[in-house]
């Protein structure tokens, strides 16, 4: 027969411990995600410096700040149709290249990228870590009125580091 518990009394120990130490302790716990976390080596590895790659080159108009961050051995999913591009998997020098013709044909008035959301302790030193990031980017076509877009893009943890693995306009 199945006993039914009910809430420990006030002041009572569940397991040894108060049941308001374990309160706190469960809300620690589940605490809000971090942007970096402690790495293996004790040192913190925050998703800031891909973030300000990034933003460097939309604002320098050159693809070069964004080469560390694109993994040689896999694809990246790009998806900027409204810059004459198809969405689509490409390698690192296929994307450097669309990037080098985007920024030829635009000038940037602006870049403003801010994190999204991460997966919880999103140290790259742990796989299967997620950052998403949200840019705001204005810019003008030769002489034309400045436009006003937002891109998308995901850094996954690969190797002890941030590894830009998707870029996408939302539409």
């Amino acid at each position: 027969m199945m006993r039914v518990l009910g809430p420990a009394p006030a002041g009572r120990a569940l397991c040894g411990y108060p049941l308001s130490a374990l309160i706190v302790a469960l809300f620690l716990a589940a605490g809000i995600p971090r942007v970096c976390a402690a790495e293996a080596g004790g040192e913190d590895f925050p998703v800031n410096p891909s973030m300000t790659a990034i933003a460097s080159a939309f604002q320098s108009r050159k693809p070069d700040s964004l080469t560390s961050l694109l993994p040689p051995e896999s694809k990246i999913f790009v998806a900027l149709e409204s810059f004459e591009g198809s969405a689509g998997y490409y390698g690192r020098d296929q994307v450097y290249f669309i990037l080098q013709k985007v920024f030829s044909d635009l000038r940037t008035v602006r870049f403003d990228i801010q994190l999204q959301r991460s997966t919880s302790a999103s140290s790259p030193a742990r796989p299967g870590r997620i950052a998403h990031c949200v840019a705001t980017w204005t810019f003008s076509r030769r002489q034309g009125p400045d436009v006003q877009t937002r891109l998308h893009f995901l850094l996954a943890a690969r190797d002890g580091k941030w590894a830009l693995i998707q870029i996408r306009e939302a539409r």
